[in-house]
Parts: structure tokens; C-alpha cells; sequence
């Protein structure tokens, strides 16, 4: 192996990984607009020419930031049985500032349709689709149909998450154990396909 080109492969890849780590930082802190691709080289240390070259732009570069992986995880680990109340306990408890936050992404695009694009689709690779194959797969019911399900339950939780970060200014007084207990019995009936 020439290790000339595994050296300028490795540094490829490492200079890659830096921008895309730093644009998901500045894209976390600052509206799609305010992020130039001066900023995001300045701060990964390279040119906004090798920015171009890696991404072709900042519309693609954003899309390569947004991942609601880890978000998934969270809500939807565990037993199918339980899966409303571990939605819900994750919506009431993550961080508002969480950078895989759906609600927070829609803040930072300021509406822009390229970066709304892109978080629509990770949201159908992420969430839509995960919670699909596990509603397909465990779901006691048949019907309605899974992806109709999956939309329902995605919706019910970022309205939740809407609602608790800016939709309803005394979201806070609300009994917590309460409101657990209600969204967690209406996700999961959707869920099971009961409602």
C-alpha cells in the first residue's frame, strides 16, 4: 500500500469530520442564515474552497449535519408495550438545547425551504422509518396502517415538544405526572392501534 495515499485519505477524512462536527455546532447555536461558510471554515481551520469540494454547498453541508439518530434512540428503546411512556418521559425530560431536538433544528432553519427539506427527510429516515419497522413488527393490531401510525406518534410528540419549549407559557404548572400519564396512554393506543 502507498502510504502517501492512505496519509492524504486519512487527512481527507479527518478535515471532513471537522467541518461537519463544527457546522453542527454553529448550526445548533446560529439560524441557517447567520452560518456562512466563512464561519464554518474559519472555525474547522480550512478553506471555504475545500468546503465546496467536500460538500458542493452549505444547503448540503446542513443535511449532513442534521441527525435525529441519537433522538430515536431515546425514544424509542424499550419494550413496544411501554414505548408511549418512554416517548413521553424523553419529550419532558431532554434538554431544550439538545442539538438532535426536531423542534429546535426548525428554530435554526428560520424557515428557509433548503434546510426544511433536509430535516423533513432525516425526520422520514430517523424517526418515520424507525418507528414504522417497529410498529410493523410488534404492533398487536394490523390497522390502521404502521406508516400512518408512525406519522400520528411523531406529530403527537413534537407538538408535545412545541408546546413544552415555547407553545404554552405555563407548560411548567402543569402536573408532570399527569401529563405523562395522558400523552403516554393516547401515544400508545395509536401505537398498539387501538385508537
Amino acid at each position: 500500500m502507498d502510504t502517501t495515499t492512505g496519509n492524504v485519505s486519512d487527512n481527507r477524512e479527518s478535515s471532513r469530520t471537522r467541518i461537519t462536527e463544527v457546522s453542527r455546532e454553529l448550526f445548533s447555536m446560529y439560524s441557517f442564515s447567520q452560518v456562512s461558510l466563512r464561519d464554518i471554515a474559519t472555525a474547522a481551520g480550512v478553506s471555504p474552497a475545500l468546503i465546496i469540494k467536500h460538500f458542493q454547498s452549505k444547503e448540503n453541508l446542513f443535511e449532513q449535519t442534521v441527525n435525529f439518530t441519537t433522538s430515536s434512540t431515546n425514544l424509542f428503546m424499550g419494550p413496544f408495550e411501554n414505548l408511549g411512556r418512554t416517548m413521553v418521559e424523553e419529550t419532558l425530560n431532554a434538554p431544550s438545547t439538545a442539538p438532535y431536538s426536531i423542534i429546535r433544528m426548525l428554530i435554526v432553519t428560520s424557515g428557509e425551504e433548503e434546510s426544511l427539506q433536509a430535516i423533513g427527510q432525516r425526520i422520514k429516515d430517523d424517526h418515520l422509518a424507525v418507528l414504522y419497522r417497529r410498529i410493523a413488527a410488534e404492533s398487536p393490531h394490523p390497522n390502521p396502517s404502521p406508516a400512518l401510525r408512525a406519522q400520528s406518534v411523531v406529530s403527537i410528540i413534537t407538538g408535545l415538544s412545541l408546546m413544552r419549549r415555547f407553545g404554552d407559557p405555563d407548560f411548567d404548572t402543569h402536573d408532570r405526572k399527569e401529563l405523562a400519564d395522558h400523552y403516554a396512554s393516547v401515544i400508545q393506543r395509536v401505537l398498539d392501534g387501538t385508537d
